[in-house]
């Protein structure tokens, strides 16, 4: 994507929160299904589970990413809206009618 031009700011963000955060939790797990067994020096789990805890950290916290993330799908909602795509779904015959159905419900609710 950054070949093209493109800015993956979303994208890479969703990638570092999946990847660090299952990590993480797949450690975790392993530790406690091993318990003192996982903290031996023949069995690098604890070194796992720290390099694992360092990158949850190292490249931003996942909450700075979760906040990319909104930030650029707000962005791409906000975009689509302006150019009139989130509403095309109305160009049918049915969704129409619906809609006409709605907009009488609101004259009806008005007059009341």
């Amino acid at each position: 994507m950054h070949d093209r031009g493109e800015h993956p700011v979303k994208e890479a963000s969703q990638a570092k929160v999946y990847a660090t955060e299952h990590a993480t939790k797949i450690c975790g797990t392993i530790l406690r299904l091993l318990g003192a067994y996982g903290t031996y020096e023949e069995i690098p789990l604890s070194d796992y589970f720290t390099s694992c805890k360092t990158l949850e950290l190292g490249s931003g916290a996942s909450e700075i990413h979760r906040n990319n993330i909104a930030r650029e799908v707000m962005r791409e909602y906000e975009r689509r809206f302006e150019s009139g795509e989130l509403m095309a779904w109305a160009q049918t015959e049915s969704q129409e009618d619906l809609l006409k159905l709605n907009e009488r419900s609101g004259e009806i609710l008005e007059q009341a």
